[in-house]
Formats: C-alpha cells, sequence, structure tokens
C-alpha cells in the first residue's frame, strides 16, 4: 500500500510540473498583427537567425538565448519560420502576460 501511494504521489506532482510547459506547447499559433515568440536552438544566437532570414520584425529590446519577440505580418509568417527552423512559434501576447503577472 505505501509504495501505491509513493506512485500516486510521483505521477501528481509530475503532471504537475509538466501542465504549464503543455500549456504553452499546445496553445494556437499567433494571428496576424500580434507578437509571437520564435524559440529555436540555443547555440548561436539561432531565434535571431530564423527571424533575419524569415524577413520578419523583432519586437523589443531584450532578446533571450534561444527565443525572440517577432511580429506576425502575414497569414504565412508562422509555415515561414517554421521552415527556416523555428522549433516553436507560440502566442507572445500570452507569454507577455505571465511574465509580467
Amino acid at each position: 500500500m505505501p509504495i501505491r501511494n509513493v506512485t500516486l504521489i510521483c505521477l501528481g506532482l509530475l503532471a504537475s510540473a509538466c501542465t504549464p510547459v503543455l500549456m504553452l506547447v499546445t496553445q494556437l499559433a499567433p494571428s496576424v498583427g500580434n507578437v509571437g515568440l520564435v524559440i529555436s536552438k540555443p547555440w548561436d544566437r539561432s531565434a535571431k537567425n530564423v527571424v533575419a532570414t524569415s524577413n520578419l520584425h523583432e519586437v523589443g529590446p531584450i532578446q533571450g538565448y534561444f527565443g525572440v519577440f517577432v511580429m506576425i505580418e502575414t497569414d504565412d509568417s508562422v509555415r515561414i519560420l517554421y521552415d527556416n527552423g523555428a522549433w516553436f512559434v507560440l502566442d507572445g501576447q500570452i507569454i507577455m502576460e505571465l511574465c509580467v503577472s
């Protein structure tokens, strides 16, 4: 009986830890005119290179190692970002709200 309880507790903790990440990864792509967060490999400032190769404009003065905010300008912007090496393109507005609160 105690091993079963430990297993259930571990599964509950794992589910609690994974929920925020799953929420971010499963959200819809940003729409035209909104800010997106481009996540890419962390070496060589790759997210910045993905945005530059996609001919899109960065938003904000702060950049992370594997994340850059970008303005989604057309319906094809998200597809172009993925084609140029983005791992994820998340809704930047939701990310900014999480960071402020």
